[in-house]
């Protein structure tokens, strides 16, 4: 943990969406996700975003971007701007990890520990880890 997010903690548990079409990554992720007590709802690519948040309420959306990191960081940035309090994050593959607002871009091949402490992150309002 570094000197920035040391006495953050947040209020709520995180409650994860994660948007992939990646059968072993999300199982790798619900695993990882199971471990840490967290909630987490898996969701197709082709699945109506907009309903799923809303019948699963979640406070972290996890979009995985494929190979369409550009269509996909629109799509993030919408919605991003329209439920500005759920944290938005992109998974992509070689990509610098880095934040923009309040989408986070994490590089998908990094590990399930990386991704959650990435995932904590963008949940409590704190940037990209460095």
């Amino acid at each position: 943990m570094n000197p920035s997010s040391a006495n953050v903690r947040a209020i709520r548990p995180m409650r994860i969406l994660l948007v992939t079409d990646d059968g072993p990554y999300a199982d790798d992720v619900a695993s990882a996700a199971s471990l840490r007590g967290v909630d987490l709802t898996r969701a197709a690519v082709d699945d109506d975003l907009e309903a799923t948040t809303s019948s699963h309420a979640p406070n972290v959306v996890v979009l995985d971007a494929r190979n369409a990191l550009a269509r996909t960081s629109r799509a993030a940035t919408v919605f991003a701007a329209l439920h500005p309090r759920i944290a938005t994050v992109i998974l992509a593959n070689r990509a610098p990890e880095r934040s923009v607002g309040n989408v986070h871009v994490v590089d998908k091949s990094r590990s399930a520990d990386r991704l959650f402490r990435e995932l904590e992150h963008a949940f409590l309002g704190l940037g990209a880890l460095v």
